[in-house]
């Protein structure tokens, strides 16, 4: 009996220890929808949060993408900005999923597009707030999501209204930043917002109109994620921003390249969730493979597949952690 009960025992904790063991983790996920942004948060409370659901097109990809991660109710939707290759896509999101609260920016746009977005989210039910700067958004304690920008209402631009937000989780953040631009970035450094952040997911898509120096050198990240489509006719992202990014040795994930990016952080680091499709390099001595900008990797890199590389005896470099 005695070792029966000692047996129970172990299942149970080995039982508590794989559930909340789970839920201690945060994920990030950086939806590939072409053009556009959609990201999924899910919370170390097993909350879902929003951020965008890219162009009407990929309304379909991004349903598919939150079934198949076991979304079930979408507990906060945010829309960065009315333009379509942002919120196009949550017109699918609003009639398949139950949604309890929506934020957007307060402004005024006429496209078709966006009225749908405003009818839809007022039939789902779902509480409708008007982002404010400054505003904590309550979905799980274990979180802090806080939202930085716009803190004005009378630009001229409409990416300048885009929601610019910070989620921390223990000692790590991320700060994500829709299209806003320049003058954006300006206001936030004016203000002295906290702007420090692990992962910094780059506005509209790498486009020379943000990410200016001051701005990147306030947010000091270790990852920059570029949300965008492959040969897309804007020619972003712009090499500008690149060169700055690379020269403050800052690691860049692109959808365009790697497909859907999911980042995990158990509150002390953060690590890329393994993709065998995304492109890596290797060196001709080398045993390791990296991302394309480590600092580790030298001149005569060789790209070739994570899954590939695996194949061929090489592992995971320890610093860009591929």
């Amino acid at each position: 009996m005695q070792k029966s009960a000692q047996k129970i025992i172990v299942v149970l904790l080995l039982t508590l220890f794989l559930v909340f063991g789970a839920q201690a983790k945060l994920l990030v996920h950086y939806i590939d929808v072409g053009q556009g942004d959609a990201i999924l948060i899910q919370t170390p409370q097993e909350k879902n949060i929003l951020i965008d659901g890219g162009p009407r097109v990929a309304g379909d990809i991004v349903v598919n993408y939150l079934k198949e991660h076991n979304v079930a109710t979408i507990d906060v939707l945010i829309a960065t900005h009315p333009h379509e290759d942002h919120i196009g896509g949550l017109l699918a999101v609003l009639d398949v999923f139950p949604i309890k609260a929506v934020y957007y920016p307060q402004i005024s746009h006429t496209t078709k597009t966006y009225e749908n977005f405003l009818i839809k989210t007022n039939l789902s039910g779902a509480k409708r707030i008007q982002e404010k700067s400054g505003v904590e958004v309550e979905v799980d304690p274990k979180i802090n999501l806080v939202f930085l920008a716009p803190e004005e209402r009378n630009y001229e631009e409409v990416n300048h209204y885009s929601i610019v937000a910070k989620l921390t989780y223990g000692e790590t953040s991320f700060l994500f930043t829709g299209d806003t631009e320049v003058i954006n970035e300006e206001k936030m450094l004016e203000n002295k917002a906290n702007l420090q952040a692990e992962v910094l997911k780059v506005a509209h898509h790498g486009s020379r109109t943000s990410s200016s120096e001051a701005f990147l050198e306030a947010v000091d990240p270790d990852l920059a994620i570029i949300s965008l489509g492959k040969d897309n006719s804007f020619g972003h992202p712009h090499q500008i921003v690149l060169d700055r990014l690379i020269q403050r040795d800052i690691t860049v994930l692109r959808t365009d390249e790697l497909g859907d990016i999911v980042l995990v952080s158990d509150g002390k680091s953060i690590s890329i969730e393994p993709n065998d499709m995304m492109l890596v390099h290797v060196t001709p001595t080398g045993k390791k493979f990296h991302l394309v900008n480590c600092r580790m990797l030298r001149d005569n890199k060789i790209p070739l597949e994570r899954k590939e590389a695996l194949l061929k005896g090489y592992e995971p470099c320890e610093i860009c952690k591929p």
